[in-house]
Parts: C-alpha cells; structure tokens; sequence
C-alpha cells in the first residue's frame, strides 16, 4: 500500500501552516518600497494518535518554518516559499516502543495562479539497526481551477514515494529480525 493516514497527516499539516502564515502575510500593508522579500520564522507542534488495530500510535510533530515572501515593484506578493523542518515522535500505546522522523520540504504558494507545490522530503523514520524503514520524498503539486459553475476545483498532482511507506504501524507495533521475520 503506497498511502498512509500520516503522510496526508503530515501534508495537511504542512499545507495548513503554509496557507495560514500566508494569509497572515496577506493582512500586512506593503510599504512603498516593498520590493525586497521579507522573512520570518515560526513553529508549530501537533499531536493525535492512529488507530493501528492492536495498538496506537501517539505522537507528536515540531514544525520550524522559515517563511520568504518575494513581491513585484508595486509591493503585490508575487511568491511565498516556506522552508519547513520536521520532527516527530512515534509512541506504540502498548509497549511505550518509540521511532523518530524527521523530514525538509520546500512549500511554494503563487497568489496569482493558486498553485501550491511541496518539494523535498516529507518523512524519513529510521530504527536503529534496520535503517530506514519508511519514507516519503518527491513532490506534490497542487492546482487550484474553476470548474464550469464557478467554484475552485482543486487537482493534486502525483506524489513520488520510495520505501516501506504504508508500513509504519508494522514497524512500531512488533519488534523484527533484519530479515523482516516477527520475533
């Protein structure tokens, strides 16, 4: 299975913080000469928890977001590019078993298109003495369209996946030899 509820958790999650600092970068007038791209910086943490049958995974997410806003001559933003780190903790409710991830993306906002692009690597969790055991890197574009009445019709583009994502409950609810065997 190449989708998961934490990699759209993690999208949205990323996207939301991105669509809010730039709407709150959209309340500030722009000075005359605002020309030069402005930068702030912020965080963000959320915490749930996953249904994964027999157990659940808890955890927690620190966002730290470095925000550029680029604008044309007349002061009108042209651009918003977020970077965005990302950590996390993962908690098996049963054994207290913890797995770490971290991720780097690249958020992209055009006002004057209304698409929204993330590059880079979502999430990475590795377990010590296995390696990665899931991951999610590559690009999600999404476009925002009218459809023929009128309404914003939103088309997401492919995102590319590598390694065992769809798996994480596996890896954090049972303990596994290298060769992938239950112990």
């Amino acid at each position: 299975m190449f989708t998961t509820p934490r990699r759209y958790r993690i999208a949205g999650r990323i996207a939301a913080i991105a669509v809010a600092a730039w709407a709150a970068s959209m309340l500030t007038p722009a000075a005359a000469s605002a020309t030069a791209p402005t930068t702030i910086q912020f965080t963000d943490q959320g915490s749930g928890t996953i249904d994964c049958g027999t157990f659940s995974d808890n955890f927690v997410d620190y966002f730290t977001i470095t925000e550029t806003t680029f604008y044309d001559e007349q002061g009108n933003v042209t651009r918003v590019v977020d970077q965005v780190v990302h950590t996390s903790d993962d908690v098996n409710s049963v054994t207290g078993f913890t797995l770490h991830e971290h991720g780097h993306a690249t958020l992209t906002f055009n006002p004057a298109t209304g698409q929204f692009t993330i590059d880079g690597s979502l999430l990475v969790m590795t377990r010590p003495g296995y390696g990665i055991v899931v991951i999610a890197v590559g690009r999600i574009v999404v476009i925002t369209l009218r459809s023929e009445n009128g309404a914003p019709a939103v088309v997401v583009m492919p995102w590319a996946v590598a390694g065992r994502l769809g798996v994480t409950s596996s890896w954090l609810g049972r303990d596994r030899d290298r060769s992938g065997t239950v112990a």
